[in-house]
C-alpha cells in the first residue's frame, strides 16, 4: 500500500514537474530542481550532478565542488550512455566488457561515494549531464518502474537544459563582447587624446613659425618639431588603420 501511494505520488510529482522545468530561468534553477525530483523518485541519500559543454566539464553539486574528481567527456562512461541513453546501476560496471576503460578515479569515486545508479540526460547525441546517485540500504531504485519514472522525467526535459545552456553560453559570450566593447572604447578614447595632443602641437607650432612676435631663433627648430610631430601622428594613424583590418 505504502510503495502504491509512492508510486501515484512520483507520477503526479513527474507531470507538475515538468510544467516547472518550463520556468526555470538558468542553469542552477534546473539543477535545483532536477536533484529534488531524482532525490524524491529514487529516495537516494544524495547525488552528483555533472553538466557538459563543448569546453568545460562542470559539476554543480555542492558536496563536490572542493573535489578535484571529474567525468572526462571522453570517459568510457559516456560512450557507454552514447549507446544505451538510460540509467545503469554501477554494479554493472564491473560486469560488462564496455566498462573495461573506466579510469580508476572513476572507480574510486563510484565506490568511496556509494554511488548506485548513474543517470544520464542526452540531447540527441549530445551529453549534457550525468547524475551520480548515492542510495542508501531503504532505497528502491532496482525496482523498473521507478527507472521508466525517471526515463519519463529525462526524456521531456533535455531540451529545456540544452536550450538553458545555450542561453548560458550566449549570456557569457555576450559579457565577453561588452568587455571587450569597453576595452575598445577605452583604447579608442586614449588614441584620440593622443592625436588631438598631436594636431594641437602642430597647430600651434605653425602658427607660431608663422608669426611676426617670435624671433629667427625661436622659429629655427619648429620645423623640425612640426616634422617629427607630423610623422608620429600619420605612424599612429597607420597602427589604427592596421588595427581595423583585424577580424575578431
Amino acid at each position: 500500500k505504502n510503495l502504491f501511494k509512492k508510486h501515484f505520488s512520483i507520477e503526479k510529482s513527474i507531470k507538475s514537474s515538468i510544467e516547472r522545468y518550463l520556468t526555470c530561468d538558468s542553469i542552477d534553477s534546473f539543477a535545483e530542481l532536477f536533484t529534488n525530483d531524482l532525490k524524491f523518485i529514487t529516495n537516494c541519500d544524495y547525488l552528483y550532478l555533472f553538466l557538459f559543454d563543448k569546453t568545460k566539464n562542470l559539476y554543480i553539486s555542492p558536496d563536490i565542488k572542493n573535489s578535484s574528481f571529474q567525468v572526462s567527456p571522453k570517459s568510457m562512461l559516456i560512450e557507454y550512455f552514447k549507446r544505451n541513453n538510460k540509467p545503469i546501476f554501477s554494479s554493472y560496471i564491473d560486469i560488462f566488457p564496455e566498462f573495461t576503460g573506466v579510469t580508476h578515479e572513476e572507480r574510486e569515486f563510484i565506490e568511496k561515494e556509494k554511488i548506485g545508479l548513474i543517470i544520464p540526460l542526452f540531447h540527441k547525441d549530445e551529453i549534457l549531464c550525468l547524475a551520480f546517485l548515492s542510495v542508501r540500504e531503504e532505497s528502491f531504485i532496482e525496482d523498473p518502474e521507478i527507472l521508466e519514472y525517471i526515463n519519463d522525467l529525462t526524456s521531456n526535459i533535455n531540451v529545456i537544459l540544452k536550450n538553458l545552456m545555450l542561453l548560458d553560453n550566449l549570456s557569457q559570450a555576450n559579457k565577453e563582447i561588452a568587455e571587450i566593447k569597453e576595452k575598445r572604447d577605452l583604447f579608442f578614447a586614449k588614441m584620440l587624446h593622443d592625436i588631438r595632443n598631436y594636431i594641437t602641437v602642430i597647430t600651434e607650432a605653425t602658427k607660431l613659425a608663422f608669426s611676426d612676435r617670435v624671433t629667427n631663433s625661436d622659429k629655427k627648430n619648429l620645423p623640425e618639431l612640426i616634422l617629427r610631430q607630423s610623422n608620429e601622428l600619420v605612424l599612429l594613424l597607420n597602427n589604427l588603420m592596421d588595427l581595423s583590418r583585424i577580424e575578431f
